[in-house]
């Protein structure tokens, strides 16, 4: 098995679905976070995608030490 590569994806738009959804499919990725200019938008992405963390500032998610990527 891969090591395990925690994402944090930056944005929640149609991109950002798309890979989301992608990173579901490699073994040993994991998206573990979401950050958008909005908390609102954040936490809907990440209920949609059973993402744990939602960052409401972009700057938030940067500063996310359980992010690899």
């Amino acid at each position: 098995m891969a090591d395990e590569l925690r994402w944090g994806i930056a944005s929640t738009g149609t991109i950002s679905n798309a890979m989301a959804v992608a990173l579901e499919a490699i073994e040993g990725a994991v998206v573990v976070a979401v950050g958008s200019r909005t908390q609102e938008a954040a936490d809907a992405f990440a209920s949609d995608h059973s993402i744990p963390r939602a960052h409401g500032s972009y700057d938030q998610l940067w500063a996310d030490p359980d992010v690899d990527v």
